[in-house]
């Protein structure tokens, strides 16, 4: 039985503490005989138990006999490195776990701070998208004043078709002038404006009157009608046509591609103030000057056979300048083109 200090540890009674020590001692002698091969056998510590501890302490001695009779293999040499990993592995997979669930939970608010670094990031986004946007609209307008220029190309080919290979072609007289845009005449008189020509294709149902013009033009006309004689004014007019007022033109004789029936409007040309005034050449401009369309990065150019070409000055291959005729410098409204195959677009 065991006795309580005053300190209230509880300690082994003598009886108690002689029946321990006959235990150890009679564990220890089983190890040596153990490992020496001799039998288990009591030894003289176990006659100093108490009678009834001597059986426990001989089972025990027993179950004691048995460790090392099974063998187990040496630990492998790397077994160390692979437990830490494994710890390290399943931090990893907790924090993850934790990250995980922190971005899942919802945001009760921001601070400050996140509210400017999001609004930091949308003005950048936003001065990145707008020049794309803007570029992709100047594409697409590019595209659809090409696109015009085929429709205008096939009108002329199926007015050329029924009209003897000729360009559309009104009365004319040799020294009128042909930059006198909306000039109304009578039934049968010259007309004034190299425009009411290209007019003519409205007029007799080969084309609309939309596809007769650039989507950059901001002047275009509104209302234009099949029994009108012309565009009221030059602003509306967004095609210059090759000028009809020289030789007539047989487009099956011309030899390949050499000559551009119609383009972006002609910028060297312009400053009419009212239906049927004159416009004036506008000496200060160079002769490569772009169309003012498009930006002024260049022209759509329709060419003979009826592909559009897209050029940055309004030069073609052939080095022909399409905005003004060859050998002439000044310009007073009735000048024509060198020959049928010198480019001369106007108005």
């Amino acid at each position: 039985m065991s006795k309580t200090n005053p300190d209230r540890r509880p300690q082994l009674s003598t009886a108690e503490a002689r029946a321990v020590d006959a235990l150890l001692a009679s564990l220890a002698q089983a190890r040596t005989e153990r490992d020496t091969g001799s039998t288990l056998r009591l030894t003289s510590h176990e006659s100093a138990l108490p009678p009834d501890h001597a059986p426990k302490a001989a089972k025990v001695a027993q179950l004691f006999s048995l460790i090392g009779q099974c063998p187990v293999d040496d630990p492998p040499a790397d077994l160390t490195r692979r437990t830490l990993e494994r710890i390290a592995d399943d931090r990893r997979r907790r924090w993850f776990a934790e990250q995980a669930q922190a971005l899942a939970a919802p945001r009760v608010g921001m601070s400050w701070r996140e509210i400017a670094a999001v609004a930091a990031i949308l003005v950048l986004g936003f001065s990145l998208l707008f020049p794309m946007v803007g570029r992709l609209r100047e594409d697409a307008r590019r595209v659809a004043c090409a696109g015009n220029l085929q429709t205008a190309g096939m009108a002329i080919g199926r007015y050329a078709a029924d009209n003897q290979d000729s360009m559309p072609r009104l009365p004319i007289t040799a020294g009128q002038p042909w930059w006198n845009v909306g000039q109304q005449t009578g039934k049968g008189q010259p007309v004034q404006s190299n425009s009411a020509h290209t007019y003519l294709l409205v007029r007799q149902g080969y084309v609309s009157p939309d596809a007769l013009n650039c989507p950059d033009n901001l002047n275009a006309g509104r209302g234009l009608t099949r029994d009108m004689h012309d565009w009221r004014n030059a602003s509306e007019v967004g095609f210059s046509t090759q000028n009809q007022y020289g030789e007539p033109i047989k487009l099956s004789r011309i030899p390949g591609n050499n000559l551009s029936l119609m383009a972006d409007k002609n910028p060297l040309f312009g400053g009419q103030v009212r239906p049927g005034a004159p416009m004036h050449f506008h000496r200060s401009l160079s002769t490569d000057t772009p169309s003012n369309f498009h930006r002024g990065k260049g022209q759509n150019i329709l060419m003979l056979q009826g592909g559009v070409l897209w050029s940055a000055k309004p030069i073609l291959p052939s080095g022909d300048n399409i905005w003004l005729a060859n050998g002439v410098d000044r310009y007073t409204g009735t000048e024509t083109p060198a020959s049928t195959t010198d480019t001369f677009l106007v108005p």
